[in-house]
């Protein structure tokens, strides 16, 4: 696991949406994917933000990641 303790709750793969919580936060991703395997991640936080952009990109990879595993 990265340092944001990403956990996949549900998979909903009609709806094409899934709810990730992480330590802090609680969001949900609604990804679309195209025939190159690329996903569009939408992050709505509801506690906190996270502020650095580096965190923002590290998180969408690793949310990217953990999707393409299921």
């Amino acid at each position: 696991m990265t340092q944001f303790d990403l956990t996949i709750m549900s998979k909903k793969f009609q709806s094409k949406e899934f709810e990730i919580e992480c330590r802090f936060h609680k969001f949900k991703c609604i990804y679309e994917s195209n025939e190159h395997r690329q996903m569009i991640c939408q992050l709505e936080l509801k506690q906190m933000t996270i502020e650095s952009q580096v965190e923002r990109l590290l998180m969408k990879t690793h949310i990217e990641q953990s999707v393409n595993q299921i």
